[in-house]
């Protein structure tokens, strides 16, 4: 969750063109911040949602804990919000070698 909220500061730049970061930074502070400004990919936008409303808010509890099910879900969900992130910053997404 840590790289997810990283990288969500770094698409807040990239979409916003540098604008100020909100005060508080939370994840979704963050997209109301982008819904308002009519910013970011939708489907982004929903796939962070998604991660904030059904994963996030409920592991801030310290009683809450994962199982490993659990826990390879959010680690494919965290992992396809930050690649398409990735897309969206300029000079993040590396190439690919040209194959000889």
């Amino acid at each position: 969750m840590r790289a997810t909220e990283l990288v969500v500061r770094r698409y807040w730049d990239a979409v916003t063109s540098g604008k100020q970061r909100p005060d508080r930074f939370n994840i979704g502070e963050y997209l109301r911040e982008m819904e308002k400004e009519n910013v970011g990919d939708p489907k982004t936008l929903a796939t962070l949602k998604q991660i904030k409303d059904l994963h996030r808010n409920e592991l801030m509890h310290p009683e809450v804990s994962l199982d490993i099910d659990e826990a390879i879900s959010l680690l494919g969900i965290a992992q396809s919000a930050i690649a398409a992130m990735m897309k969206e910053i300029p000079g993040a997404q590396p190439e690919l070698p040209a194959l000889s």
